[in-house]
């Protein structure tokens, strides 16, 4: 039998979209569930971020430059941008 750690106790009840950046060295996901949520985990420091967002929002992509994420949200596919935690329309 395997044994399993929690490293992050975020209580996501529909936590989805996980997303590996091996440039960044960062975990992306998605909280559903309202309020939905974007996270990043960096396994090599335990930091945790996480951004509250104004919808519900369902998948996210990393930006082909490296520069922010795509986000498929409730209303549609939104850039944002982690280091301002700002969103806009893409």
């Amino acid at each position: 039998m395997t044994e399993m750690t929690c490293v992050i106790d975020c209580r996501n009840r529909l936590g989805e979209g996980a997303y590996w950046n091996a440039r960044s060295g960062a975990f992306w996901w998605v909280e559903v569930m309202p309020p939905s949520m974007l996270n990043r985990f960096f396994p090599a420091t335990g930091r945790h971020d996480c951004w509250p967002m104004p919808e519900m929002v369902t998948s996210l992509a990393v930006r082909e430059n490296g520069e922010g994420l795509l986000v498929a949200s409730h209303g549609g596919i939104n850039l944002f941008d982690p280091a301002t935690g700002g969103s806009s329309a893409s």
